[in-house]
């Protein structure tokens, strides 16, 4: 029994990274609160360093930097204002669902002052 299985040599993660937790990143957006979270921050983290691999401390360092209230973009407090917003249930593409929520999405909701939902 196998209590730990590498990735592959081409993974975004590096061996240390715990299987389930790649699993969840590399999977489809989840609909679950911290879970998306985790999976947008780690697309924003890509977009900004695509040739960097993930390792467990880059991924702690990368949890920590979205949950920053101190950085100018705090999008932890921007996904809390989002999901919270009145009209999220009832929107016509997030319907309250965290699966259905890009990151294109919390930058232009953040853009906005956090008061107007993207269309």
């Amino acid at each position: 029994m196998k209590s730990f299985e590498a990735p592959p040599q081409d993974s975004l993660f590096a061996e240390d990274v715990d299987k389930r937790i790649r699993e969840i990143l590399d999977g489809p957006p989840l609909n679950d609160y911290t879970k998306r979270q985790m999976q947008l921050a780690v697309e924003k983290f890509i977009a900004l360093q695509p040739d960097v691999r993930l390792d467990s401390k880059t991924l702690d360092d990368v949890m920590l930097a979205w949950s920053d209230t101190g950085s100018l973009e705090h999008y932890s407090e921007i996904w809390n204002k989002f999901v919270k917003h009145p009209g999220f249930k009832a929107h016509n593409r997030f319907q309250g669902s965290y699966a259905n929520v890009t990151l294109e999405d919390l930058e232009a909701f953040g853009e906005k002052g956090c008061k107007e939902l993207p269309e």
